[in-house]
């Protein structure tokens, strides 16, 4: 699986996290909103690029086979001792290499800005 899809699954995965954690809270200010509109705004960036990268054919639509083909490659990097399963330490291996792709700084953490400059070079990569 290319490296841009490996970023753009966990883009997602880091952006629904966000998205269902702030849309629960139900006391939120307007400082709150705004951060939750960006969190928004990243998430449909974050979708059209994961829509670009499943749709091969570049039909505007996503088949079956399309769909399959991408959790294929996705299952087959995760599966790093090729068995056909995928394991606890697989999973926290697969997170741990996108961090550290997406930590660009190196220093253990990712900021909002290494966070937009992964979901842009996404975006640039599927254009």
């Amino acid at each position: 699986m290319t490296k841009n899809i490996r970023i753009t699954y966990f883009i997602g995965f880091l952006l629904s996290s966000l998205s269902a954690s702030s849309l629960s809270d139900s006391g939120s200010n307007n400082n709150e909103s705004r951060s939750n509109n960006g969190i928004m705004d990243k998430s449909k960036e974050y979708n059209r690029a994961l829509f670009k990268n499943m749709d091969r054919n570049q039909d505007g639509e996503i088949s079956e086979l399309e769909r399959d083909l991408y959790n294929k490659e996705l299952f087959e990097d995760m599966d790093k001792n090729k068995d056909g399963k995928i394991s606890e330490l697989e999973i926290d291996q697969y997170s741990k290499t996108l961090f550290n792709d997406m930590d660009r700084n190196k220093d253990g953490k990712i900021s909002e800005l290494e966070m937009d400059q992964a979901a842009d070079d996404q975006t640039q990569k599927t254009e």
